[in-house]
């Protein structure tokens, strides 16, 4: 997971500092590619995240007592990548703040629909198999370079989650072996119960079915063959950034899932948001992702 480094504020407004990370999103990584990525470079990313989401869904508090959270936003804008094959799952926690990933307002549905689960869906309580389901659907999109579920409208996307048939990854994907191809449909599992039951559960079972195939230099070298430029953009903008630093001029960097800036949500000002890691609340964060050329609605 990404690291957080300091949280605090200047008058009302209140930050959080995060680890830098000097490397695009595997959103981006996506757009800049043709068709998907090698299965052995999506299994590393999806193996990665597992061990992240692992670590995060058993968070304590200080008295030993489970935190609860869930990530709920688990997509490919989300997780980033750095080029020696490290993995980085970003936005944690947010979304589990706002309570839900869905919003409604008159009648309409926002939130990045594609990777709810069946139960979200629903409208149903979810606990950290959502998560599992989430990256599975992530782990699809990966490997044939689309969105599983992606649908014309919100209402037939939810369809395409809770009833349409997941089609065989090998369909798209022969090179797939058997094996992994089962763990991604166990992840895919429309029942709760019957996917795995921590994110622990399905790294191990991916890296066992990969036969040893997985690994981060294989990422990272994928990453610096074939996505030099998008490394080179984000040097260029931290440098920017570093510029612009002592004359306290605000500077986006693209591919940061997190930026803060004017109060955008309700009509007449921003949305509340606490953060797992403070009691304290903030009015006016706006969080967006920002992987150039894609969106996950």
């Amino acid at each position: 997971m990404v690291q957080i480094l300091d949280l605090g504020h200047v008058g009302d407004d209140y930050y959080i500092v995060m680890e830098l990370i000097k490397g695009p999103s595997v959103g981006a990584v996506l757009g800049h590619v043709d068709g998907g990525l090698p299965w052995e470079v999506a299994g590393e990313i999806v193996a990665q995240v597992c061990d992240g989401l692992h670590a995060a869904h058993e968070l304590r508090d200080a008295d030993g007592t489970r935190l609860g959270l869930v990530h709920r936003d688990v997509s490919p804008s989300n997780i980033m990548v750095t080029d020696n094959g490290g993995v980085k799952l970003v936005d944690f926690g947010i979304a589990k703040a706002r309570d839900s990933v869905i919003e409604t307002d008159a009648g309409r549905v926002k939130g990045k629909t594609c990777y709810l689960s069946p139960e979200a869906c629903r409208g149903a309580a979810v606990d950290r198999r959502a998560d599992l389901f989430a990256l599975g659907a992530t782990f699809f999109e990966l490997l044939r370079g689309q969105r599983l579920f992606k649908r014309e409208s919100h209402v037939d996307t939810f369809r395409a989650i809770c009833d349409e048939p997941i089609p065989d990854p090998r369909s798209v994907r022969p090179d797939l072996p058997a094996p992994v191809a089962r763990v991604l449909l166990h992840a895919l599992e429309r029942d709760p119960s019957r996917r795995f039951a921590t994110a622990e559960e399905m790294g191990g079972a991916l890296r066992a079915a990969s036969a040893g195939l997985l690994s981060p230099l294989v990422l990272g070298e994928f990453l610096r063959k074939r996505c030099a430029n998008l490394f080179e953009r984000r040097a260029a903008q931290v440098r920017v950034a570093e510029t612009r630093a002592a004359d306290d001029t605000p500077t986006v960097l693209e591919t940061n899932p997190l930026q803060v800036g004017p109060p955008v949500g309700r009509a007449g000002g921003g949305f509340s948001w606490s953060s797992p890691w403070s009691p304290r609340r903030s009015r006016g964060a706006r969080f967006c992702d920002a992987a150039p050329g894609r969106r996950d609605p």
